[in-house]
């Protein structure tokens, strides 16, 4: 079975927050894993301590908990292949 590790995510933003951050929650097959967030007046966050294992069989989905009104955000992954 193919499997994989994300090990870091970038979460960027072409309009940032205001007043507060850009928070997200990343869930793995339904239950939180991590979180990530973008601090008001920045457009680029990042955390390379990730260590999120998923088999073929796993889903990730992501929640945003705060917005403080940033637009188009995108949340990008890297991973290894096990």
């Amino acid at each position: 079975d193919a499997s994989i590790t994300i090990t870091g995510a970038v979460l960027t933003s072409s309009t940032p927050p205001t007043g507060g951050s850009l928070s997200l929650n990343i869930n793995k097959n339904g239950s939180n894993v991590a979180s990530i967030s973008l601090s008001a007046n920045n457009y680029r966050s990042s955390n390379s301590s990730l260590n999120i294992s998923l088999l073929s069989t796993d889903y990730i989905t992501v929640d945003v908990t705060a917005s403080n009104n940033a637009a188009d955000a995108v949340l990008s992954f890297t991973y290894t292949r096990n």
